[in-house]
């Protein structure tokens, strides 16, 4: 039997069953001591890097797209209408319905709305909002920090009034944006063709400025990476536009943390009349116009979404807070950047 396996392999490989290679378990997270990784429906860690992956325990319910992930010393996910949260002994601490969740939130009322934009790195630090209270039936009485002096405002111009309606209908999706089910899709990032070309250009007079750096100024793509294949990086533009929702939120959460020492976020919070505070933010880098993914916390949990519904839903409450328009093509920079480092890894 040995014989004959030998001669298969030799001579007619393909009549030889696939050898499917074993799946590593996907990182959700690490903390001070470990990294941890889920497969299946069973949590795993490791200390370093080299290191071996080591069972800690296994979860209940098989967490599919619930975006599983470590937050401090808890490991949250969901299920099709569930958040979960477990100690990292595997204990569960708290299990509750979205919806339960956001109706206990919003029962006494919401009392305040601030919108926010912050912004510092190793010598600075600024923060700019605007509040609203109730006015009526809607809410009103916007009160900023103070803008003055600063020739690009940090929050752009901000509506006098900000229907009930609007907030009761973004309150209604809350529970399936917590529930972190949906990604974002390529057309929900409205690249136009001109983008597209515009790309390209940019990255053709790098290649140009790269002949004679000293006589040029620096162009909007730079790439400091050894033999730039720069028919590939042109081709890999067009290759953007037919990436799957997988792929694209990974390339999506590599705009949102693309600097070490600055940072920028702009963030909503919704206060109740118990002073509960439910708080959405994300990363405003310049080169993460999209502003994906959201963070959202309430009450002891803390989502992760790529859901685009958010950002129009915003977009209906403070049109402006959100406007990807100018930095649209950076984005198709860092995309192409990272699919071609996919495809020609650094040696």
């Amino acid at each position: 039997m040995l014989r004959l396996a030998l001669f298969l392999l030799l001579f007619f490989p393909t009549l030889l069953p696939a050898q499917t290679p074993e799946k590593l378990p996907i990182e959700i997270g690490y903390n001070n001591s470990y990294t941890y990784g889920l497969k299946g429906n069973k949590i795993l860690k490791k200390a370093d890097e080299k290191d071996q992956w080591t069972y800690c325990f296994t979860l209940p319910y098989f967490p599919g797209n619930g975006n599983p992930s470590l937050v401090s010393d808890r490991l949250q996910y969901a299920t099709s209408d569930s958040l979960f949260s477990f100690d990292l002994s595997g204990k569960l601490k708290k299990k509750v319905a979205s919806k339960d969740l956001v109706k206990a939130f919003t029962a006494t009322g919401i009392q305040k709305i601030i919108f926010s934009y912050t912004v510092g790195g190793c010598f600075s630090y600024s923060k700019f909002y605007v509040a609203y209270s109730p006015s009526g039936k809607n809410f009103g009485n916007p009160k900023d920090s103070g803008m003055a002096g600063y020739a690009k405002k940090p929050l752009p111009e901000y509506p006098p009034v900000i229907k009930a309606e609007v907030i009761d209908q973004f309150i209604n999706k809350l529970p399936l944006l917590l529930l972190g089910r949906n990604t974002a899709k390529l057309e929900d990032l409205a690249f136009t063709e001109a983008d597209y070309k515009q790309c390209k250009k940019d990255i053709l007079e790098f290649k140009e400025f790269l002949k004679h750096p000293n006589e040029q100024k620096i162009p909007l793509f730079t790439y400091h990476w050894k033999g730039l294949d720069f028919d590939l990086l042109t081709t890999l533009v067009d290759a953007i536009r037919s990436v799957d929702a997988g792929h694209l939120r990974d390339l999506l959460a590599s705009l949102a943390g693309r600097s070490s020492t600055d940072y920028a976020f702009k963030e909503i919070l919704l206060v109740n009349k118990q002073n509960e505070q439910l708080t959405f933010q994300t990363s405003d880098l310049v080169g993460n116009p999209f502003c994906l993914p959201w963070t959202i916390s309430l009450n002891g949990f803390t989502i992760e979404t790529n859901d685009f519904m958010m950002n129009r839903m915003i977009g209906q409450i403070y049109p402006g807070f959100i406007d990807p328009k100018q930095r649209r093509v950076i984005a198709l920079h860092a995309f192409v950047k990272q699919l071609y480092e996919q495809q020609k890894p650094q040696k």
